[in-house]
Parts: C-alpha cells; sequence; structure tokens
C-alpha cells in the first residue's frame, strides 16, 4: 500500500513540475533572457534588415507584446 502511494507522489510531483516549467510566468522568463532576447533580434535582422538593440526589443516585448499581468 505505501508503494502505491509513494508512486502516486512522484505522478503528482512530477505533474506539479511539469505545469509550474510551462505556465506563463515561465515562458516569460525565458523570453527575456539574453540568449532569446539575441536569437529574436537576429531574426528579425534577417527578415527585416533592422538591427534592433535588444534592450529595445525587450521594452517592446514588455509593452507591447506579453500581457502586463503576467509580467509582475
Amino acid at each position: 500500500m505505501a508503494y502505491a502511494w509513494a508512486f502516486k507522489r512522484r505522478l503528482i510531483d512530477d505533474l506539479w513540475k511539469a505545469r509550474a516549467a510551462t505556465a506563463p510566468k515561465s515562458f516569460i522568463r525565458v523570453l527575456l533572457t539574453p540568449v532569446i532576447l539575441d536569437a529574436v533580434r537576429k531574426e528579425l535582422r534577417r527578415q527585416t534588415g533592422h538591427n534592433a538593440d535588444e534592450k529595445e526589443i525587450e521594452r517592446i516585448l514588455q509593452a507591447d507584446v506579453l500581457r502586463p499581468d503576467l509580467l509582475a
């Protein structure tokens, strides 16, 4: 019986970790990292020819793209 509980608890823990990792706030933290901002800058330059600054990209994402209630 204890094994079944331990197994269920492990599954619940794994589910909790997966939900936390894919929560909107987790995505925002990832999207605003220097690595992703640099990748966005490079892709914007490739598609548009404009070489935006990473700080400008971050500002635009926070002001116009990402939901304000998730940035807090």
